[in-house]
C-alpha cells in the first residue's frame, strides 16, 4: 500500500468543522488529501463591522499545516453589516 495514493490532479475534501478529533488529519493525509475545502462564517468573521477574528480557524490551520494538507477557505453567506 502506497502512502498516497497516486492522482492526476489534487484531490482534496470538504470539511465542517474546526476542531479535528485526534487522528482525524491523519486519516486524511493517509487518504492521499492534498487539499481541504472549508466554509468561513462571515457573520461569525466581522461580528463587528471591520474587525476581523479568524482565531476560531487558527487551531484548522495549525493541523492542516502539520498534515501538509493546503487549505482552500471561503468566505461567505453573507454578513448583516452590508446586506439590506
Amino acid at each position: 500500500l502506497q502512502e498516497r495514493p497516486p492522482f492526476p490532479m489534487e484531490f482534496g475534501v470538504n470539511i465542517h468543522f474546526t476542531k479535528p478529533v485526534p487522528g482525524e488529519m491523519d486519516l486524511l493525509q493517509k487518504m492521499g488529501c492534498q487539499v481541504v475545502r472549508m466554509d468561513f462564517a462571515w457573520v461569525r468573521i466581522e461580528t463587528v463591522k471591520g474587525q476581523y477574528d479568524f482565531r476560531e480557524y487558527d487551531g484548522l490551520v495549525a493541523e492542516l499545516e502539520r498534515a501538509k494538507i493546503r487549505p482552500y477557505f471561503i468566505l461567505d453567506y453573507g454578513n448583516a453589516y452590508y446586506q439590506k
